[in-house]
């Protein structure tokens, strides 16, 4: 049986950054950050591609071979995460920690900025989310000093986006 993976797309909000994906899950109340690679997996999952066609797919977006074990370990995390369909069971599915995803992606010879990152996001804890800021003093930030102040509009927080970002969400 293929796997023909397909990305929730109700109740999401999606906020596209220069090579990064943020996705807010309304019924679950989660943020997750997706690199480049990941989004790319991600937006691939129509219900109708395989693994081996999302592989193909990608390589050509990304301009680089991308093989179908990363496929596999971008799936496991969007799964994880609950930006996916459920898959279920399926006999072709290799079932490896993300430690094993790594170490194969690894011998491959498969470039590390390709790997894929489905991050998930940490909100403020309340006393974090006591002193306000204003949305650009949030997004000058740097992880992990985003504090998760209210900032900007009203009902948002200042957030850890990415390794690199904070954001007003």
């Amino acid at each position: 049986m293929n796997a023909r993976p397909r990305a929730r797309q109700e109740r999401l909000l999606v906020r596209e950054l220069a090579d990064e994906l943020f996705v807010y899950d309304l019924d679950r109340h989660s943020a997750v950050c997706l690199n480049r690679t990941a989004a790319v997996v991600w937006r691939s999952c129509d219900g109708a591609a395989d693994v081996a066609a999302i592989a193909r797919s990608a390589s050509a977006e990304l301009s680089q071979p991308f093989n179908v074990d990363a496929v596999w370990c971008a799936l496991d995390g969007l799964e994880k995460q609950g930006l996916l369909e459920p898959l279920g069971a399926v006999a072709e599915r290799p079932r490896r920690t993300r430690r094993e995803w790594l170490r194969e992606l690894g011998r491959s010879g498969f470039a590390a900025a390709l790997i894929p990152s489905v991050l998930a996001v940490v909100a403020p804890s309340a006393a974090q989310a006591l002193s306000y800021i204003t949305k650009a003093d949030c997004e000058m930030r740097k992880p992990p000093n985003c504090g998760g102040n209210p900032c900007g509009d009203m009902g948002r927080n200042c957030v850890t986006f990415s390794a690199t970002k904070c954001w007003c969400m």
